[in-house]
């Protein structure tokens, strides 16, 4: 890592297979090395724009495989996710949107942590209130109408923030906002119905006491 951090903006292959080394054993070993995921969220928070893309995309790919082993805060990680959303990275920022999403839905999968979610929610009201980044503020309301759409955050406190983001100063997010509120319903719906479609499919699909052959 020092050695590293005397070249941040170099591509480094023995790094990024080291961190992603660390990143699947650490979990095991905590007691040995409990400053290893503090050092990586640090270096992603701190020289996040400045780094070789692949490393800045294997950094992140390494917190999140933390993450999914309990090593990670979930809010911390996220409070970061919603952070690095202001790289100037479409492939980075396609990684972050799928992650954020993600981790939301396993955090809800079995029941609402409500806690959590509160957390959560009052950092993003914040992003959209601060219109620090837009890009951060736009991904924001992308991923709360994603969420809003799945059945998985359907409650007053992300209307609120959807609400929030309606009268930001940023067309772009004001828009995608507007529209959230205009065209939700009919998208639950579509959803809905090619869900169906899809399970009527797998019904039929199933040859459970036949076997599949050409004919059948």
């Amino acid at each position: 890592l020092e050695i590293f951090k005397l070249r941040p903006t170099s591509n480094s292959d023995k790094f990024t297979e080291l961190v992603t080394f660390m990143s699947h054993v650490v979990s095991n070993y905590k007691e040995f090395c409990p400053s290893v995921v503090s050092q990586l969220l640090n270096l992603l928070e701190t020289k996040a724009i400045t780094l070789h893309p692949e490393v800045r995309y294997k950094l992140l790919q390494a917190l999140i495989i933390l993450r999914k082993r309990d090593s990670v805060d979930p809010l911390v990680l996220l409070t970061l996710g919603f952070k690095l959303f202001a790289v100037p990275d479409k492939e980075f920022r396609q990684l972050l949107k799928n992650y954020v999403f993600a981790d939301i839905k396993t955090i809800n999968m079995k029941k609402h942590n409500d806690k959590v979610n509160k957390n959560i929610q009052a950092m993003l009201f914040n992003i959209v209130e601060a219109e620090e980044s837009t890009m951060s503020a736009k991904k924001t309301v992308e991923i709360l109408s994603e969420l809003y759409t799945k059945r998985i955050w359907t409650d007053e406190r992300t209307v609120n923030v959807m609400g929030k983001a309606c009268t930001s100063r940023c067309t772009s997010v004001s828009i995608a906002a507007m529209n959230f509120f205009l065209g939700i319903d009919s998208k639950m719906m579509e959803l809905e119905d090619e869900e169906e479609r899809k399970l009527d499919l797998a019904e039929v699909d199933e040859h459970q006491h036949s076997k599949k052959t050409k004919k059948r």
